[in-house]
Parts: structure tokens; sequence; C-alpha cells
């Protein structure tokens, strides 16, 4: 009897151990670095690598290769935080998605501006994360986008007037704890070749 308990308890370490190992890793991911830079308030800069599994996924949503964007990372001027409702990380489909939904830009946009290397830097907006439609830590500081917990409740743009209408479901500010994130700009897939050969 004792044997059987000693094997069940050892099981279940082993699986713990594992799911903590495999927690872990994601949540530290390794396309993640602090940037030698800093930017312009003097804040950190992390540089997000976009894994093939998030190429696939854009590939998916924009309806077109993503590979041919040759966009390779974003910097962000913080680590990818959890999605408070469904735990995935932010990354950089997660503004994609926010701008495909919101009406805020078209997919031929988004791809030809990734293309041509016309990318906004410091961009604050209301982002949404593109597994569970929830709002993430990066938002529009200004509250000017409504802060809507969830995307289905975000009023769309109006690109007349280049605004967001008011939301009847307004964020608080409560529940979100966390730094928001601000995107800086992107880097392609040659800078990472670059970056590599100077390490």
């Amino acid at each position: 009897m004792s044997f059987k308990r000693s094997y069940i308890i050892a099981a279940v370490l082993v699986n713990v151990l594992a799911i903590a190992v495999t927690s872990s890793a994601r949540a530290a991911p390794g396309g993640v670095k602090l940037a030698a830079f800093r930017d312009e308030l003097d804040r950190p800069v992390y540089s997000w690598t976009i894994s093939e599994d998030e190429k696939d996924r854009l590939t998916a949503l924009l309806e077109t290769d993503f590979n041919e964007a040759n966009v390779a990372g974003t910097y962000v001027n913080a680590p990818p935080q959890a999605c408070s409702h469904c735990g995935k990380e932010t990354e950089f489909i997660d503004w994609v998605y926010t701008a495909l939904t919101r009406g805020v830009h078209s997919p031929e946009f988004i791809v030809e501006s990734l293309k041509e290397g016309n990318i906004p830097k410091n961009v604050h907006h209301d982002v949404y994360c593109s597994r569970c439609g929830h709002l993430t830590a990066a938002r529009d500081h200004t509250g000017s986008e409504g802060g809507s917990l969830h995307i289905a409740h975000a009023t769309p743009y109006d690109r007349a007037t280049r605004t967001f209408g008011d939301s009847l479901h307004k964020w608080d500010g409560a529940g979100l704890e966390g730094r928001a994130l601000v995107w800086h700009t992107l880097w392609t897939a040659r800078g990472l070749e670059d970056a590599a050969s100077e390490s």
C-alpha cells in the first residue's frame, strides 16, 4: 500500500513540475529582450520577436502571407503581460486584431504600411486580446477611445472625424493592474539578422 501511495505522489509531483516548467517558459518568452536603448521618456524598451505561430495567425487574420511584410518583431515599453481574462500574453497580433475589428484599418492598408515601413511610433490605443477580445494593459492614456472591457462593446472608429464614439460600457480604471504597454515601432527581418550578428 505504501509503494502505491509513493508512486501516486511521485506521479503527481512530476505532473506539477511539468506544468510549472511549461508555465514559466510561457511567462518569460525567449523572444523578448531588453533593448540596448531607452525611449524618449527614458523608459526601458523591449524587443518582442514575432514567432512563427504568431506569423501564421497574422497570415490568417490579414488573409495574406505575413512573411511578405518582412517584419520580425516590435519594440514595446514593457515585456508582454498576461491577459487578465484568458492568460494569453500580449503580442503584436493584438494591435492588428484591434485595428481590424474596430475598423481603424483594412488588412490591405496594414500589410502595405508594414511593407513600406510607414509605421507610426508611440502608438497609444486601447488594445484588445486577439484570443478572447478583452481589454489588455495596452490602452489609450487619454481615455478618448472609451476603454470598453470587451471589444464587442468598443465603439467603432469614425473615419470622417478620426475619432471613436462614446462607449456605453466604459472602463472605470479598476481591475487591470500593471503598466500600460506602448508600442513603439517595428523591426524587420534584416534588423533581426543584424542584431544577431552583433551579439
